[in-house]
């Protein structure tokens, strides 16, 4: 079935973006199962994308998640490397940010096409060989090779999935504890996923939407375009929130999740007894954002069982300390 798939897109022809129609679509198209060093399908990833048990079948490491309450499924694509050893049976996940814009273009159309699967995969394995634990990078809905509208990011049907596609993965691998790390959307990803499970240890949230009542009352426009169903990790902590330990990453000049709204999660996290930290750090790009390199080192910190307050000694930038804006309440 899969060469049957590749000859149809070589029929239809190629563009810089991999395999795609000449007239590119609009609307989501069926999941092409991306390999080797393709590019994955601007246009899937702007447009979205659907699929079903039995093509999610022919997708390298598919996971055919259909959540409860949900009117449909989704393929949701995973990158892996290491086996589980020992007692402990742990493995580390990672969560990435948002890579479509809500007018649905590339936030970096560079980056997106520079990770095909193959480079994915060599990411992963190093990133296993650095921590030396399973690790798996879990593409979100709608890009990287799962499918789904990214649009759909920090609502509830994507923490739906993406808590259906770490089960899976429970299964698979027979893990009995994991650890993550989620950057941004990813972030907010993973804070669904402390709220939802009972099996996360270590988990490093950087640059993460954390309250998203408060993110929305400062996005210019109507940003909230009338959904219902967004899902704010602060109003759901609960018992399973507070078995893990969490590292909070934020830098006071981030222009594209406040230090406040991080902030607020973090104060809520703490009220409810929480065994966390918040710590000010150094993020890079324009935006001052991405501080995922930050965050794999404050979690094999964290693996190692150092003290969360030597990981924010260890990690904090004092002097990015006198930009933190004042507390409001």
């Amino acid at each position: 079935m899969r060469i049957a798939c590749l000859a149809i897109a070589a029929v239809l022809g190629t563009s810089a973006w991999g395999q795609a129609p000449r007239q590119k679509p609009t609307a989501p198209t069926q999941l092409e199962a991306t390999v080797g060093d393709r590019v994955f399908p601007e246009y899937q990833a702007r447009f979205g994308s659907f699929s079903s048990p039995e093509h999610c079948a022919t997708v390298p490491n598919g996971l055919w998640v259909h959540p409860e309450n949900e009117p449909a499924g989704e393929c949701i694509r995973y990158y892996a490397a290491g086996a589980l050893t020992g007692a402990t049976r742990e493995m580390v996940l990672f969560f990435s940010g948002d890579d479509v814009g809500r007018d649905r273009s590339l936030g970096s159309p560079a980056n997106y096409a520079r990770l095909t699967p193959n480079r994915m995969q060599a990411d992963v394995e190093h990133t296993h060989r650095t921590l030396g634990m399973a690790f798996a990078w879990v593409a979100r809905p709608g890009v990287r090779g799962s499918s789904g509208d990214q649009l759909l990011k920090t609502r509830l049907r994507e923490m739906r999935l993406m808590n259906g596609a770490v089960s899976r993965l429970k299964e698979i691998y027979g893990v009995a504890t994991f650890h993550a790390y989620g950057q941004s959307g990813g972030g907010a990803v993973l804070a669904a996923l402390l709220n939802l499970r009972s099996d996360i240890g270590c988990a490093v949230l950087s640059s993460a939407n954390l309250d998203v009542d408060q993110w929305l009352t400062e996005q210019p426009g109507d940003r909230r375009g009338g959904a219902a169903d967004w899902y704010n990790p602060k109003t759901h902590i609960n018992a399973n929130t507070l078995r893990a330990r969490i590292v909070i990453l934020s830098d006071p000049r981030d222009k594209a999740v406040s230090f406040g709204s991080q902030r607020n999660y973090a104060r809520a996290l703490e009220k409810a007894g929480g065994h966390s930290v918040h710590i000010v750090a150094g993020a890079t790009g324009p935006l001052f954002h991405s501080l995922v390199a930050e965050a794999l080192p404050a979690l094999r910190s964290c693996l190692k069982g150092l003290p969360l307050e030597t990981i924010k000694v260890r990690t904090e930038r004092a002097d990015l300390r006198r930009l933190v804006p004042p507390e409001t309440d």
